[in-house]
């Protein structure tokens, strides 16, 4: 049997904000079963969120939600992190392998200097080792095991138990230039991710030979995570390389012989549901833990239009979309940061119908706010008389509108105008139809400042105009952009370094003052956004690409940005083969987007073991690579079998475009043979009707005519220590081919795909149970190929 953990994040990195992993092994019942699921029936059906039940013994207590005096106190909560790995073939060396073979440089890092796997210089019985070219070492230099900085435990650190002693070791040499000092330290922190202490073993002046350096600490109290470093104790003369290999960190009073501890695989990644205690026999505590994985938390949130999701995602100061119905006479605000309404304000003689809310023509099939005022100062305009959370205070702001100056007037307009509530100190973003001048005007304390562009025509047609000031080295840095163009680049000295607070805020004019005029626009203006940062050119950029909800990008593509907008980091999302439609305007959760594209794309969307966002692309199955994982006929269970039905048959098939077209196809050949329609239909995000009619037809051809399918595949892997690697590293979308089937099997050997994965381990069994669907010969076109090369058997792009 593989080694298996069990770990929780009762707490996360204050630093980084990963999970912190505490290893609850010893507390799972495993003989009562541990399961995990992760499937879909057939292929075309979504994957299910993937779940796992356990049971912990809570004897003393230690997961019961609310006591204190629980280590875990007060984290016993919902949602805290959970995973099952495995090792395999494990041992007692906590480290994964590319560390302790020193063969992967993604798994260290340096305080200083660059790091290389050198295949010509490493210790004996190995083949590789970490060439760390660290340049002049002083006291403290250090190659530390993980990436991330040793300020924080981070999910780099390993989970300890204090008072108890373990051992490090590892072998070191360095070139032949200046003589180094290295000795093995390790940074202890407690239970909230803090540092306790630094402990270091003796330092082993290095040779041009490998040198063993070893260090048995023991846990101070109150330790739960500790990260390892290889650290120098004295600095050397001039610049010095230093190779390093056969790591290893285990439970032991002084260092045994060095053992890889295998491959690692995680099975389960998911959120506790919750923590249910009860007592068996009336003595026992019992938590019988459920969780499911990440499809849970991204079903409960929501998404809205791209353009929102585009300007939310950058942590806006404020933001009014000026969505409101016609006769709202204030607009909300929808940023995180709270604070009060855009309201109506009049300035000049009061004019009917001189704001009008509900005017189409905004992005993303928005509408916004129509400004239509009598003369240039008589009409109205919308301010924020004190904002809760002010502009300003920071090195830099931003400030963001959409625009249409229909039929405007000669002169200046006002878009959007900050000031401090006095106007002694304001920013300013004007535009002169007359000139087609954009302006963006500054005055502080120590003076005003003025940057022009007269490139742009803003007038009858929507354009976003985005502003940034930046104060650094003594300069404000003036940046404006016009449809994502930059149009404004200047600088001008100034003496302050943090911007003054802005608490008030004005959009489409200005009631007149001692200082300036109203200056009231005259035209549409919609998403008006303040930002306490500097935007990036390709904020703006995605901001503007947000006006036609980014239609015509590829499904990973918008998958990745679906992902950016719902704050998921760990991703693998193919490039993908099909155009998307608009991002839907409705709200809807990140979930039902991510299934939407997936659909679309004719691909599949699931949580991987690992927590990793995954969507595979239609041309994984359409050229299908060869088979990841073989077994054959009696290596599976003896409830091998296989049917033929109509559960897919599908001769008749609509597939609907973006709620725009609706593409009707049958095969008239399957209705005949089949004895009548099997009908069915496919929402999609596809971009184009032809696309759709691809579509269709392909799916006709597909699953026109039933093939024989094999049932679920149940593999005893405790019985078959051979197929560990294999069913460890198993996962939804693999190809597996079932060989040495009996004579009276559809073929000998079967190809399929692995639809779902189930799991059921004890202290002493493990079983995997795979859901499968056959790989079919696909219609996909390809030049010139005597089989994928007629055009009257095949659909192109499909």
């Amino acid at each position: 049997m593989p080694q298996l953990f069990c770990e929780i994040a009762f707490t996360k990195d204050t630093a980084d904000g990963s999970p912190l992993w505490t290893d609850v092994t010893q507390y799972v019942q495993w003989w009562n079963g541990v399961r995990i699921s992760r499937r879909r029936s057939h292929e075309l059906d979504e994957v299910q969120p993937g779940t796992l039940a356990l049971a912990l013994d809570n004897t003393d207590g230690r997961f019961t939600a609310g006591r204190a005096a629980s280590p875990y106190y007060p984290n016993v909560k919902l949602n805290r992190m959970i995973r099952i790995r495995a090792k395999w073939p494990g041992g007692v060396n906590l480290l994964l392998s590319g560390q302790a073979k020193g063969s992967d440089i993604s798994l260290f890092s340096g305080s200083q200097g660059s790091l290389v796997v050198d295949t010509g210089v490493f210790p004996a019985g190995q083949t590789t080792s970490i060439r760390w070219i660290a340049g002049t070492l002083s006291n403290g230099t250090f190659l530390r095991i993980g990436t991330k900085s040793i300020a924080s435990p981070t999910d780099e650190a390993y989970n300890v138990t204090a008072g108890v002693t373990y051992s490090i070791q590892c072998q070191a040499r360095r070139d032949a230039s200046f003589a180094a000092t290295m000795a093995l330290r390790v940074r202890w922190y407690d239970k909230n991710g803090a540092q306790i202490s630094d402990t270091t073993g003796t330092g082993v002046t290095l040779t041009t030979s490998f040198q063993v350096i070893t260090y048995s600490p023991t846990a101070p109290a109150g330790a739960v995570w500790a990260r390892i470093v290889l650290v120098s104790t004295a600095s050397t003369g001039g610049a010095v390389v230093i190779y390093t290999g056969a790591w290893q960190f285990e439970q032991a009073a002084s260092p045994t012989a060095w053992v890889d501890p295998g491959q690692q695989y995680i099975r389960f990644t998911g959120f506790v549901d919750k923590w249910p205690h009860s007592w068996s026999n009336g003595v026992l505590g019992v938590v019988q833990i459920s969780a499911t994985d990440r499809q849970k938390l991204l079903s409960r949130d929501k998404l809205r239009g791209a353009l929102a999701e585009e300007i939310l995602s950058a942590s806006p100061v404020f933001y009014y979309p000026l969505g409101e119905p016609e006769d709202a006479t204030s607009a909300g605000n929808l940023a995180i940061v709270n604070q009060p309404d855009l309201i109506t304000q009049t300035t000049g003689i009061a004019v009917e119908d001189a704001l009008t809310f509900e005017t189409k023509g905004g992005p993303d099939a928005s509408t916004g706010v129509m400004l239509n005022p009598a003369t240039t100062t008589d009409g109205k305009l919308l301010g924020v008389p004190m904002l809760y959370t002010a502009l300003g205070g920071t090195a830099g702001m931003s400030l963001a509108a959409w625009v249409n100056f229909i039929t405007p007037w000669s002169i200046d307009s006002r878009i959007i105008y900050a000031d401090d509530g006095s106007d002694t100190t304001h920013v300013r973003v004007n535009y002169n139809p007359s000139s087609d001048t954009l302006t963006v005007g500054v005055r502080t304390a120590s003076g005003s400042y003025v940057s022009t562009t007269t490139s742009f025509n803003l007038e009858n047609s929507l354009h976003l105009v985005v502003v940034t000031l930046q104060l650094t080295g003594g300069n404000i840095l003036i940046k404006a952009y016009v449809d994502g163009t930059l149009a404004i680049n200047t600088t001008n000295a100034t003496p302050v370094t943090v911007w003054p607070s802005l608490p008030r805020v004005r959009v489409g004019g200005l009631p007149g003052t001692a200082l300036d005029p109203p200056q009231l626009m005259k035209g549409l203006l919609a998403s008006v956004a303040g930002w306490n940062t500097v935007l990036s050119a390709a904020q703006v950029t995605n901001m503007y690409g947000a006006r036609t909800a980014f239609a015509g990008e590829l499904s990973g593509a918008r998958a990745g940005r679906i992902a950016t907008w719902s704050g998921v980091t760990r991703t693998a999302f193919d490039v993908g083969s099909s155009q998307m439609d608009r991002h839907p305007s409705t709200e809807q959760s990140p979930l039902a987007a991510f299934k939407m594209v997936a659909k679309s794309e004719g691909g599949i969307f699931f949580i991987s073991g690992d927590d990793t966002a995954t969507m595979h692309g239609r041309s994984r199955r359409q050229l299908p690579s060869t088979p990841t994982f073989t077994l054959t006929a009696d290596q599976c269970g003896d409830d091998l079998n296989f049917t033929m039905d109509d559960q897919l048959l599908i001769n008749d098939l609509q597939v609907s475009r973006s709620g725009k077209t609706v593409t009707r196809a049958i095969n008239q050949a399957s209705i005949s043979a089949n004895e009548g329609s099997y009908t069915a239909s496919i929402d999609t995000l596809l971009y184009t009707d032809s696309e759709a009619i691809d579509r269709a037809n392909y799916t006709l051809s597909t699953y026109g005519t039933p093939q024989p399918r094999a049932g679920q595949i149940r593999v005893d892997a405790h019985f078959i220590g051979t197929v560990w690697p294999q069913m460890l590293a198993s996962e939804i979308g693999q190809r597996l081919q079932v060989t040495s089937l009996p004579s009276e099997a559809p073929a000998s050997s079967l190809d399929l795909w692995c639809e779902g994965v189930a799991e059921s381990i004890t202290d002493q069994t493990w079983s995997f149970t795979f859901d499968t669907s056959p790989v079919r010969n696909t219609s996909l076109f390809i030049l010139d190929d005597p089989v994928y090369g007629t055009l009257d058997a095949n659909y192109l792009g499909w």
